[in-house]
């Protein structure tokens, strides 16, 4: 279970300017390091008005950890909405434990074999999708799934978009048999109009042409006093069919939110008090209007450098917002608000506590 940092009474400015700290000759910033004194929150269209998310989106994190003495748990990430409230905080004694609460009642914890968040320069992404009124999340290129329908002996698949369709990232692979044989699940001709697959029926070939004549004598199977030639059907059909293999893997968490949502990182918001402030790395933010394809979250994580015109797809007309954080270190006074690099009128503003700092960094992935 979680510890929830309270803030009884809390002092927090925003502060004009971001320490700048240099440890080596390189050109530019690439992070911002938050020690459990700041979160950011972002503004649309001025720097006072919150952002809000309505619709389909996708936001993406990438960020790292650090080593952790306190009995805290670190959120990374919340989602604040008029009654619900998601965050993912990282267990506080378990480097590799994810766990996701929905109004302070967990609701998954998942351990990655992959995840470190003791050391300060391993950067992971995290991926929060939100598609109609339901959300995901991946770690990196993993979604985190539903605990109960992993080896339940059971196919399992969950339509995100509702649109009767298996899209990646929705089912349990499966193996697609085309084994010339009509198997249960796939679709048919029904020729003769009773419901059912009909084989060829046995036939003695008389005149030995492989095909039943008119006269041969035939096996009768269904009684319809006529000879039915196998019905058409389509093998191997992109669609999973009774008795096919699987993977007993389990499908995507799904939290079901129809409220306009406000984010969070770093911390959870609770009575406008700051909780559970992260320690580590800030790399990269990025916000898009759309939910964005399970198989675009997995190249992104195969593909760990800062978004640019370089990925060269065309769902980069759907990034709403894009914070690098990558500055040039001969900059002087540096505040602490950051525009969208592509001049959106999005903004993430970092707030720090009284007498912490959070600092620029030569840092990053």
């Amino acid at each position: 279970m979680k510890n929830i940092l309270i803030i009884l009474v809390i002092n927090f400015f925003l502060v004009s300017c971001i320490d700048m700290i240099k440890s080596s000759d390189e050109d530019f910033y690439e992070s911002i390091h938050i020690q459990g004194g700041g979160w950011l929150e972002f503004y649309q269209n001025s720097e006072i008005e919150l952002l809000e998310l309505n619709d389909d989106f996708t936001f993406q994190i990438w960020f790292s950890g650090q080593a952790e003495t306190g009995n805290d748990a670190p959120c990374i990430m919340s989602l604040k909405g008029n009654q619900s409230n998601i965050a993912i905080y990282r267990n506080p004694n378990i480097n590799n434990i994810i766990m996701i609460y929905n109004n302070e009642e967990l609701i998954q914890e998942v351990e990655l074999a992959t995840l470190d968040l003791s050391h300060n320069q391993n950067f992971y992404l995290i991926s929060i999708i939100k598609i109609q009124n339901q959300i995901t999340i991946y770690i990196n290129d993993t979604v985190i799934k539903e605990l109960t329908t992993i080896e339940n002996n059971a196919w399992d698949w969950i339509d995100l978009n509702n649109n009767n369709l298996y899209d990646d990232g929705e089912f349990e692979l499966f193996i697609d048999e085309e084994n010339g044989i009509w198997d249960e699940g796939e679709i048919f001709t029904d020729a003769n109009e009773n419901e059912t697959y009909d084989q060829a029926e046995e036939f003695i070939d008389i005149n030995e042409n492989g095909l039943w004549d008119e006269g041969e004598i035939f096996t009768d199977t269904n009684e319809n006093g006529i000879y039915d030639q196998a019905e058409e059907f389509i093998d191997g059909n992109n669609t999973y069919d009774l008795g096919e293999e699987f993977e007993d893997t389990g499908v995507p968490l799904v939290i079901s939110n129809d409220e306009t949502i406000k984010p969070i990182i770093g911390a959870i918001i609770n009575n406008n008090n700051p909780e559970n402030l992260w320690y580590g790395y800030i790399d990269e933010i990025r916000l898009w209007n759309i939910a964005l394809h399970d198989t675009t979250i997995k190249f992104h994580n195969q593909y760990p450098t800062k978004l640019s015109s370089s990925y060269n797809d065309n769902y980069l007309l759907a990034l709403n917002g894009l914070w690098d954080f990558r500055i040039n270190a001969s900059e002087d006074n540096i505040n602490n608000i950051f525009q969208d690099v592509n001049d959106n009128l999005n903004y993430a503003i970092i707030y720090t506590l009284e007498s912490m700092s959070n600092n620029l960094s030569e840092i990053g992935r």
